[in-house]
């Protein structure tokens, strides 16, 4: 079976089109269409580290449910998965073994550090800037290994 194309953006990542289509209606949703790398990269570079955050977790809830929805394709029904959550999703890819080990405590942190951030704004919780930094970091790892192809 010929590999799918995939389109090259500007921080040298490929990206399937299933995968762009997703990501995409992130981006268009919060009006930021640019390669999700580039957009992760803006927010460090402009110390955004809340929105960094936030949208680094988006993007890539978004990119693993289009890599699952992608591996599963006639296998189970894509309505079913939209209903997953972020941790399942992480779950199925990695049961899967579409994702190893590394990047599976990746984006668990990624998730946990999300969920913090969303359900405890009024218990005050406070985002350290060097730990936002290293966690949209490790985003940009996860896009790396989701869209690197076939483990």
């Amino acid at each position: 079976m010929p590999k799918k194309e995939k389109i090259k953006w500007s921080s040298g990542h490929r990206y399937s089109r299933e995968e762009l289509l997703e990501v995409f209606s992130r981006l268009a949703a919060i009006g930021a269409v640019q390669d999700p790398i580039m957009a992760i990269k803006n927010k460090i570079r402009r110390k955004a580290w809340f929105e960094g955050v936030i949208l680094a977790a988006v993007l890539l809830e978004s990119l693993a449910l289009a890599r699952l929805k992608r591996n599963l394709k006639g296998k189970v029904s894509w309505k079913r998965l939209e209903h997953l959550s972020f941790e399942q999703v992480i779950i199925f890819l990695y049961g899967l073994e579409l994702i190893g080990p590394e990047t599976y405590h990746r984006m668990m942190r990624i998730r946990d550090e999300r969920n913090k951030l969303v359900h405890k704004v009024y218990d005050q919780y406070v985002l350290d800037n060097k730990k936002a930094e290293k966690l949209m970091l490790e985003a940009i790892k996860c896009f790396e290994e989701l869209t690197s192809g076939e483990r």
